[in-house]
């Protein structure tokens, strides 16, 4: 699962998840530089022209305590 975080003019706005990546009409799990593609965003901010949208992956990681 990525998530995104929404930037305009440098400050952030919001998160939101990334819900599809395409290319064409194939779906796409990586998008090279200089390529055109489209995507959906589940997210509660409003996006506008100009907008800069930064995705990230969490890995969360399970550890076992002794006491």
């Amino acid at each position: 699962e990525i998530s995104v975080r929404i930037f305009r003019d440098g400050a952030e706005l919001g998160e939101g998840k990334l819900l599809s990546l395409k290319m064409g009409k194939s779906e796409a799990k990586e998008i090279r530089t200089g390529q055109e593609f489209g995507m959906a965003i589940k997210s509660r901010t409003v996006l506008v022209e100009g907008d800069s949208i930064q995705g990230f992956k969490v890995d969360k990681k399970e550890k076992k305590i002794k006491f």
